[in-house]
């Protein structure tokens, strides 16, 4: 027998590698894990909140986890946005009906807390402080005074649980400023799937619609540093690299850069998708949208389709209800967006 932290004891197979991860029998069940929304099917995708500091009262934290799930898709909650709205079948919401209890850190305190329930895809730990963190697998809401509205508190739960924690894409917007050399940009292509090289083959055929060598940035064309740093555009200005020969730039021989831009370079993307330079504080290197109400932007509008198109990818490749009906060929081209997803072609063959 081996015991969990809810005092429930479990029976389990035993061989020379220890316990194996299956149950086999529950005793006592899992008393602290209420079922909130879905049908409970197992093959679908767990969320389970976590209460965390200013949540001792169950009953509003229910209410607050019930007003970011957003069943009714009214309140810019979890499933009022695509691609989630439209595959709400695939999800079991759980709350962790348990008063919180200190831990170490905070990673210690989810690990503790998501054994309460049986199955955890996704454990979301909500706080009634800011801040919030949309750490991949880790992520936590908060709610700061600067959220006038449920709405808009709502959507950034989506932007950190549904777009960090689950998707693991990064955000699109502008951030304090860091050029990147060629061996960090290829390193942050690999690790996001919202991020790329330029023409973006991830979302966009990976022709130019521009010519770099013609882009038409104002930045580009200055040639001191006093010049550069002058410029004063309508959004993120220039800046300066000078003749750095470890920085990685697609605008050959340039010394003053734009931070971020908003000029579409892609051919034939997704959707409403596009190829735009800078992301998150990264110079070199183009991200999926420059529309800022999109949620990776901060807004709360809607993904960009380029994001949208991921989200389905890791609902469908990741967590397939069934391999009868699995398309191997789509979930091995997505398996190689990013490393977090490489183990998602769940049903090959091969």
């Amino acid at each position: 027998f081996a015991n969990n932290p809810t005092g429930a004891f479990w029976y389990g197979v035993k061989d020379h590698s220890g316990w194996s991860g299956s149950t086999l029998l529950s005793l006592a069940g899992y008393p602290y894990c209420e079922k909130l929304f879905g049908t409970g099917n197992k093959n679908n995708i767990d969320i389970v909140f976590i209460p965390g500091d200013g949540y001792s009262d169950l009953t509003f934290f229910r209410s607050e986890v019930q007003s970011n799930v957003d069943a009714d898709s009214q309140l810019k909650g979890f499933f009022y946005y695509e691609p989630f709205k439209g595959l709400k079948s695939r999800f079991n919401v759980w709350i962790v009906t348990k008063s919180p209890n200190q831990y170490s850190s905070k990673y210690d305190y989810i690990d503790v807390m998501k054994a309460y329930c049986q199955n955890v895809d996704l454990p979301i730990l909500l706080q009634n402080h800011f801040p919030h963190t949309g750490e991949y697998k880790y992520p936590s809401c908060g709610v700061h005074e600067s959220y006038t509205t449920v709405e808009r508190k709502n959507s950034v739960c989506v932007h950190e649980a549904l777009g960090h924690g689950f998707g693991y894409l990064t955000d699109e917007y502008n951030f304090p400023l860091h050029p990147l050399n060629k061996e960090e940009q290829e390193s942050l292509v690999r690790e996001y799937p919202n991020l790329d090289i330029a023409g973006c083959p991830k979302w966009c055929s990976g022709e130019y619609l521009v010519n770099l060598e013609n882009y038409p940035n104002i930045c580009l064309s200055q040639t001191t540093k006093q010049s550069c740093e002058q410029v004063d555009l309508d959004g993120p200005d220039c800046i300066w690299v000078g003749d750095d020969s470890i920085l990685y730039s697609y605008f050959v021989n340039k010394m003053c850069l734009p931070q971020y831009d908003t000029i579409n370079i892609g051919k034939n993307c997704i959707g409403n998708s596009g190829c735009y330079f800078g992301s998150n504080g990264y110079v070199n290197i183009w991200r999926t949208s420059s529309d800022y109400s999109h949620i990776m932007l901060a807004g709360d509008g809607a993904f960009s389709d380029a994001n949208k198109e991921h989200l389905k990818n890791v609902v469908e490749c990741c967590y397939p209800l069934s391999c009868d009906t699995y398309d191997v060929q789509k979930c091995t081209q997505f398996s190689r967006t990013s490393a977090k997803f490489q183990s998602c072609n769940v049903c090959r063959t091969d």
